[in-house]
């Protein structure tokens, strides 16, 4: 992504990423992003950036409010935060609540928001929401819906193939696609994605 970033404008200067993993260091260097390698809690540059991207990350995050605070002291005056996330007000998640959204991606999703607690959280943070829209969110359903497949005795799934991996799985996320992308008008979709910027 930070490469697509880079190709979209010669203003863009610097590119900095931010990841636990190791082995995409070296690919990232020798593309020309600066590399911290690290949680974002531990990262610290005097720099200031123009465009923050946080796309799936903030839920896996143990403390949301400590990560947006810091994402807010890192923009310039004018900078803006893209961020996206799962929708726990999604009719997917109200289905497969208790049984097992896939959303919860348990143990690595620790937070999870709807569109007002997301925009208290960021308002309290010292940011605000300058944009706000749905997108889809096929794979949750998909693989919620084999889950239950396997509750029922229809389909196994283990450790060594998980749902991700089962071969109905592309069918169910390209059905659950289109049904997502038909209901984009008037619905609350699976995924959110915020553009905020200071207040």
């Amino acid at each position: 992504m930070l490469d697509q970033v880079k190709s979209c404008s010669p203003r863009v200067s610097f590119t900095q990423c931010v990841d636990l993993d190791e082995g995409a260091q070296a690919q990232a260097v020798t593309r020309g992003h600066a590399y911290h390698l690290g949680g974002f809690e531990q990262f610290e540059t005097d720099r200031r950036f123009d465009l923050v991207l946080a796309l799936d990350f903030i839920e896996h995050v143990r403390d949301p409010a400590l990560l947006l605070r810091r994402i807010e002291g890192f923009l310039t005056a004018q900078g803006r935060v893209l961020i996206k996330t799962p929708n726990f007000d999604a009719l997917d998640a109200r289905l497969f609540r208790h049984c097992s959204w896939a959303g919860y991606h348990t143990p690595r999703h620790f937070v999870l928001f709807n569109r007002q607690s997301f925009t208290d959280l960021a308002e309290q943070s010292g940011l605000g929401v300058i944009s706000f829209s749905y997108a889809q969110g096929a794979a949750y359903w998909s693989v919620s819906v084999l889950d239950a497949m396997r509750r029922f005795g229809l389909i196994e799934i283990s450790a060594q193939r998980p749902a991700s991996y089962h071969p109905l799985n592309p069918l169910l996320q390209a059905s659950f696609a289109a049904v997502e992308f038909a209901r984009a008008p008037f619905a609350r979709l699976s995924k959110m994605v915020f553009t905020l910027g200071r207040r």
